[in-house]
Formats: structure tokens, C-alpha cells, sequence
């Protein structure tokens, strides 16, 4: 009972760490750079909204027959202008954010590696047999080793040494990865020494 509580909550913690901790505790950079790139495509708008607005109210207080023409002439050209101008502008902003960083990526491979890996610990604590149990402990180190190799091999991280995700995300999910592999195989050795030793289930 001891080992299944013990093991179990381990593995939950572990998996809900993996899954969570680049999005949230340990963000990666491509996260945050995808939060950020529609902010300011929404302020420049507003930016233009406000000094189109300021140039309207301000030119008419010049006075004159000059305040009646000038208005006509400058509305305009500065209506042919701007939409082009805007036009541009939205195209850069949606140009700049379109590439997604590989690390973006590694978060979400983890994100569905790490709910395997709480819903195997989960079944640690709910299944009895200690045949059912060693092979969910062989599944979680399989499943860790998984979690090893996506920010390592498989997809990997930005290549900058200064980038978040190399200086935080990466050596929290080798050291949380390396815990699940720890944790998993040593309970599954355990579960089969005991086995073997008694083959009744508990």
C-alpha cells in the first residue's frame, strides 16, 4: 500500500510538472514571444486612431478660409494614405509574428508526454497487482526517456545560450525527465523482487 501511495503520487507530481512547468513555472521563450506579438499589433492602431484624431480637431482651429479648404485637401490625401499605410504595417506585424520558435513546440510535445505520465501514476495508486504495476512503472520510464529526448534530440530548444528556454526550460525538464526514469525503474525492479518472492497479489 505504502509503495503504491509512495510511487504513485511521485509519478503524478513528476508528469504534472513536465506538462505544466514550460508553460507556466518555467516558460519557454516561444510562449511568451506569442503573447506579445498581438500587443503590438493592437497598440499601433490605436496610435494611429489617436494622432489622426489630433490632426483633424487641430487643423481647423487655424483659422481662415484657410481652416475651410485645407481640411478637404489634407482629409484627402491623408485618407488615400493612411489605409496603405496601415495596410503595411499590418503585414509587417503579421510577418514578424508568424515564425514560432522550436522550444514553442518542445512545450507543447511535453505538455501531452507529461499528462501520460500523470494518468500512469494515477493508475499506480488505483490497480493492486504488482504484474499491472511493473508494467506501468516500465510505461512511466518509457514515457520518461520520451520526455528526455523531446527538448534534447527530438525537437530541441532555441540555439542561443541567452534564450529562456536553454537557461530555465531545458535543465528542468533533463532533471525532472531524469527523476521520472529514476523513480519509475527503481519501482518496477522493486515490484519484481518482490513478485518473485511472493507471487500473490496484495
Amino acid at each position: 500500500m505504502k509503495n503504491r501511495l509512495a510511487s504513485g503520487i511521485v509519478l503524478v507530481l513528476l508528469g504534472a510538472l513536465i506538462a505544466l512547468g514550460p508553460i507556466t513555472i518555467f516558460p519557454v521563450c516561444g510562449i511568451r514571444d506569442s503573447h506579445s506579438a498581438p500587443m503590438g499589433a493592437d497598440e499601433q492602431p490605436a496610435m494611429g486612431g489617436a494622432q489622426s484624431a489630433m490632426s483633424a480637431d487641430e487643423k481647423p482651429a487655424m483659422g481662415g478660409a484657410h481652416a475651410d479648404e485645407k481640411p478637404a485637401t489634407d482629409a484627402g490625401a491623408h485618407a488615400d494614405e493612411k489605409p496603405a499605410m496601415g495596410a503595411s504595417g499590418s503585414d509587417s506585424s503579421t510577418e514578424s509574428a508568424a515564425p514560432v520558435m522550436k522550444c514553442f513546440w518542445t512545450a507543447r510535445a511535453e505538455l501531452g508526454i507529461g499528462a501520460l505520465i500523470v494518468i500512469l501514476g494515477a493508475l499506480l495508486i488505483v490497480f493492486k497487482s504488482r504484474q499491472l504495476r511493473i508494467g506501468l512503472s516500465l510505461a512511466a520510464a518509457l514515457n520518461g526517456i520520451l520526455a528526455l529526448l523531446v527538448p534534447t534530440l527530438l525537437i530541441g530548444v532555441c540555439d542561443h545560450a541567452s534564450m529562456q528556454c536553454r537557461i530555465g526550460t531545458l535543465p528542468a525538464l533533463v532533471i525532472l525527465s531524469s527523476f521520472v526514469i529514476a523513480v519509475a525503474a527503481l519501482n518496477a525492479i522493486y515490484l519484481f523482487r518482490s513478485y518473485s518472492k511472493e507471487p500473490l497479489s496484495e
